[in-house]
């Protein structure tokens, strides 16, 4: 079986993107120059270790976000995983917070009928509720 090939180059380009980050603003908070970061988005420079935690970090990302196909919501629990505790609750208090701004209530038992953002922000509770 073939492993699929990934492009790492496109990914973080795409994950930069996401964070409203331009490259000056990512190579900022690097501490290298927005040429590194192009290089890097362009394939023309290779991705070393070191340089993969510090982006990871700077994008608050996961390595396997830029190695694999996630969907936000699939990062969101993959994330979810390194909060502590309190940063659990806090997160769990935000989506209450937010859902509550817009007239919603989470339920316990949500149907499929109703609509896909009660069951994420359910599913985002049960997993900060942990």
């Amino acid at each position: 079986m073939a492993i699929p090939e990934v492009n790492v180059a496109a990914r973080l380009r795409q994950w930069r993107q996401r964070r409203g980050l331009t490259t000056i603003q990512l190579a900022d908070r690097l501490d290298v120059h927005q040429s590194t970061i192009s290089r890097l988005e362009n394939g023309k420079r290779r991705l070393d270790a070191e340089m993969l935690v510090e982006l990871c970090r700077a994008l608050n990302i996961t390595p396997s976000m830029l190695f694999e196909e996630k969907n936000e919501e699939d990062a969101a629990f993959e994330l979810a995983q390194y909060l502590s505790s309190d940063e659990k609750r806090e997160v769990r208090n935000f989506i209450l917070f937010k859902l509550s701004q817009n007239g919603r209530e989470l339920r316990p038992h949500q149907t499929r009928d109703e609509p896909q953002d009660f069951r994420t922000a359910n599913d985002l509770v049960a997993a900060a509720s942990c």
